[in-house]
């Protein structure tokens, strides 16, 4: 039997005590993410207005190193601390104490590390930019035992205030060192500063302490879980900045900028909305980790809700992309846009293969999830090889193929798992393509008819693409009589009556 998504979350979480804890967790980290990165948003603005490609392309450089450095340190514990049942006091103690003293020695390695990094990149600034910005990693090493223990809780609010302040704050600075003159430095001081707040924040509003506890027992227990996602992300890092590596190093700083700043706001959308939902979903089916049935609906509640909100964010984005540039950044980051185009195709993909792989974590497959990673990711690294003779556009449209492959591998695994097969997925997401893709191709017929340059006339017709895009989409998905639109509607009314009357 087919279920309707309102049916199937009916099914899934009648009576249960997790149906509270997730409309409230989710509603808090959206909350969050919408916040945060609509600051962000603003702040790489008037930042991007004020530095050249060449800057960012640099720091972009660095990040590569943190961020494969940063799995090391936040991945793989945090991941096993949330999905162990029984998980306490001592054990995040002792994870705390492991990754205090880890996290240090990751960024030993970074600081030596960066005079060869410059070298290969053939950019001298690149060592002393490294050696500073490299901070954040024991800092973030830090800060991912509270953020286990705040997902372990279920208490987003948290999340909420320390996200908002960090970034709020941080990027304030950023843009008053930049317009000082700072140039680099002042995206380096706003790193820092983000993850640092952050993390200060998190301490002061969460009661959970470190004790004078550590067991090396807790620690091997943890990692016989936790070393499979540790690899697999560890996988994904580097293939997800394999690309940048090829481009910083094969064209030029500002070319990467550009590739950046173009899967940037794409990136942005995306954390906001499969965030905020896979942060909730995983905890709350590894509440129900033994009931496949109920498992297997709730991912179709995932799946179905997530592509109705994605696909046409996603497609909106593409129809605008050119008018929001042009606009936003003025004509020198220009030459972005196609990589915002190709990033709103493959990024679409996105909340069916976290969901997917959400769901084989729940039930402590991480073998599984290792496996399909490294399957996916051989594949896709071999695209990415095969692309380069195509030049930039063909490296990044790759991604396109790779995110394809990838559902086709996420969902063999889970019709085993799970019984859900692929005749399922399509159908829990086949409304909000059709609704998405005539949403689209009218807004950008809209945006075709441009004929002044203006600023104020070309964010004119943004206004009218993003209106007329965001009535279209509905009115296609209640002709199609698409079930998660009444879904949504009905969610957010009681949630604002139970406010209400408390």
């Amino acid at each position: 039997m087919i279920y309707g998504v309102g049916e199937l979350w009916g099914v899934v979480m009648k009576k249960s005590k997790l149906k509270e804890k997730v409309f409230n967790g989710m509603f808090w980290r959206f909350g969050e993410q919408i916040s945060s990165q609509l600051v962000t948003f603003i702040i790489s603005v008037i930042l991007a207005r004020i530095l050249s490609p060449r800057e960012y392309g640099l720091v972009a450089i660095v990040t590569i190193f943190i961020a494969i450095a940063n799995v090391f340190v936040t991945e793989g514990f945090g991941t096993a601390l949330i999905q162990k049942k029984d998980a306490d006091i001592k054990d995040f103690s002792s994870v705390f104490y492991f990754n205090l003293i880890f996290s240090w020695l990751v960024y030993l390695i970074i600081f030596l590390l960066s005079n060869y990094i410059a070298i290969f990149f053939k950019e001298p600034e690149l060592k002393p930019v490294m050696r500073i910005l490299a901070i954040v990693i024991p800092i973030t090493g830090l800060n991912s035992i509270q953020q286990a223990y705040v997902s372990k809780k279920m208490i987003f609010k948290r999340f909420f205030w320390s996200t908002l302040i960090g970034t709020t704050i941080s990027g304030l600075l950023g843009i008053f060192f930049a317009y000082r003159g700072y140039g680099i430095w002042s995206l380096v001081i706003q790193q820092i500063m983000n993850i640092a707040i952050n993390t200060i924040v998190l301490w002061f509003t969460v009661k959970w302490r470190p004790i004078l506890y550590f067991s090396l027992k807790r620690i091997r227990t943890l990692l016989s879980y936790g070393w499979k996602i540790l690899v697999t992300n560890l996988i994904n890092s580097i293939y997800d900045n394999s690309i940048n590596i090829l481009i910083g190093r094969m064209y030029s700083s500002s070319a990467l900028a550009f590739y950046n700043r173009g899967i940037n706001y794409p990136n942005l959308i995306i954390s906001n909305v499969t965030t905020s939902i896979s942060s909730v979903i995983f905890p709350a089916l590894s509440e129900i980790q033994n009931d496949r049935e109920k498992m297997k609906r709730a991912i179709r509640i995932s799946i179905s809700v997530g592509t109705f909100l994605i696909f046409p964010l996603m497609g909106g984005l593409f129809a605008i992309s050119n008018n929001l540039v042009l606009w936003m950044l003025t004509k020198k980051w220009l030459p972005a846009v196609p990589f915002m185009k190709i990033a709103c195709i493959f990024l679409a993909l996105y909340p069916i293969n976290i969901t997917n792989l959400q769901a084989i974590m729940a039930v402590g497959r991480s073998d599984v999830y290792l496996r399909l990673n490294i399957i996916k990711k051989g594949i896709g690294l071999t695209l990415i090889a095969c692309s380069v003779p195509f030049g930039l556009y063909g490296m990044a449209s790759s991604q396109i193929i790779v995110g394809l492959v990838a559902i086709f591998t996420n969902i063999s695994a889970n019709k085993r798992l799970f019984n859900y097969s692929f005749e399922e997925l399509f159908y829990d997401c086949f409304k909000n393509i059709v609704s998405s893709v005539f949403m689209t191709v009218i807004v950008m017929f809209i945006g075709s008819t441009i004929s002044d340059s203006t600023n104020i006339y070309i964010a004119f017709i943004l206004l009218i693409q993003i209106l007329i895009g965001i009535l279209l989409y509905i009115v296609f998905s209640i002709f199609l009589k698409s079930k998660e639109l009444y879904y949504i509607l009905s969610i957010l009314k009681g949630y604002f009556l139970k406010k209400k009357i408390n």
